[in-house]
């Protein structure tokens, strides 16, 4: 496979150097060798989506006001042009504790809940309640949006579901506000709050990045052409647990391969710092459960569905095809509680005697919860 990214050795370092004068940084890679640490301040674009603390400063310079530095990699925009920083976790601002501890200097805190349907489902909203949301963030169709988290599946999620709305450049701080730390950078308390944007946001979608249940539905059992990647923890995976404090029913997508966990403490996809592992890493991984490329120009073999409990992790698996420029691949946004679940609202204790499902003994939520009628496994 064609696709790698690269960590740099002093000497590819200066020989790069001269190649982004040249051309940007679209193709930019960090060259593998091992026990190698980037050097602080190391300014890195992978693939016009992944940017480095260094990226993000320059990026903070170069629209100062009165400002003559230079423009980041990959950013043909006038000093004028409109940027926001997201830092983004569970919550609003004032449940916030990492965001109010410190932060990017002017970024904006985005509550994860609300591009989504709320508790205890957390499914994504309808297309046209994300424009919505988008436009109270401050958020245009040609504005540029970086986002970044303590969790990195949280910044994957809203990278997601901002690309899946439409919008064109999005990208991810690797590492996030830790990494800008570490790498020598100030930050700040102040709380920013959003500013509307004074025109609608639109989209329009980009449909191709998202497989609804029903689209998973319809295409589980074709194992020839389509690959449900289950991106949970093993334990989910083998219907031990459902991973989750809200979900009820345990198990798995029928068909559907282990792809090895995102997140959490067996994590597979993130380095200790939590920046992003080498891509030809993550692709030697996926090779070994059968994943090649495709007779088509980026493209794998078989559609791939990544999909987790609720989005999320699915959405850093994606992230990394995305990076790789593989075009087939689909996040299962509601994930398996929208595969495995049907969620009846209902202010009854006991669900009316059962006959809309129960509720969760230890978390509290007017939705009762019984099995959707789908097949699972094991």
């Amino acid at each position: 496979m064609n696709n790698t990214m690269l960590r740099c050795s002093p000497l590819f370092i200066l020989l790069l150097s001269a190649f982004i004068l040249l051309s940007g940084c679209n193709n930019v890679y960090r060259a593998k060798v091992s026990n190698h640490n980037p050097p602080v301040a190391e300014e890195y674009c992978i693939n016009g989506s992944l940017v480095s603390p260094a990226w993000v400063y320059k990026l903070i310079q170069y629209h100062k006001k009165g400002s003559v530095s230079q423009a980041p990699l990959e950013y043909d925009y006038a000093r004028n042009h409109k940027y926001l920083i997201f830092e983004t976790s569970w919550g609003p601002v004032e449940k916030a504790t990492q965001y109010k501890a410190g932060h990017v200097p002017g970024a904006i805190h985005s509550n994860s809940d609300i591009y989504e349907n709320g508790d205890p489902r957390w499914f994504l909203l309808p297309d046209s309640e994300i424009f919505d949301t988008m436009k109270r963030m401050g958020i245009t169709a040609d504005t540029t949006v970086i986002v970044y988290s303590a969790d990195p599946i949280f910044a994957a999620r809203l990278w997601w579901i901002l690309k899946y709305a439409g919008l064109e450049d999005v990208r991810i701080l690797d590492g996030g506000y830790e990494k800008w730390i570490a790498d020598g950078y100030n930050g700040e308390t102040t709380i920013n709050y959003p500013s509307a944007a004074t025109v609608d946001y639109t989209g329009p979608v980009m449909p191709e990045f998202i497989a609804t249940t029903d689209y998973a539905a319809a295409r589980f059992t074709d194992t020839d052409n389509y690959i449900l990647a289950d991106v949970r923890d093993e334990k989910e995976y083998k219907g031990f647990t459902t991973g989750y404090d809200y979900l009820i029913k345990k198990g798995r997508i029928p068909n559907s391969i282990w792809f090895y966990p995102v997140g959490g403490k067996n994590d597979q996809y993130f380095n200790s710092d939590n920046t992003l592992k080498p891509l030809d890493d993550i692709l030697s991984m996926w090779e070994k459960l059968g994943v090649t490329d495709g007779r088509l120009p980026n493209t794998f073999n078989k559609e791939i569905i990544f999909y987790c409990g609720g989005g999320y992790r699915s959405a850093a698996a994606f992230f990394y095809a995305y990076l790789m420029g593989y075009t087939n691949v689909r996040n299962l946004s509601d994930g398996w509680a929208g595969w495995s679940t049907s969620y009846t609202y209902d202010l009854s204790a006991d669900c009316s005697g059962g006959v809309n499902g129960t509720k969760h003994s230890a978390w509290p939520s007017d939705y009762c919860q019984k099995p959707s009628g789908r097949i699972t496994e094991p």
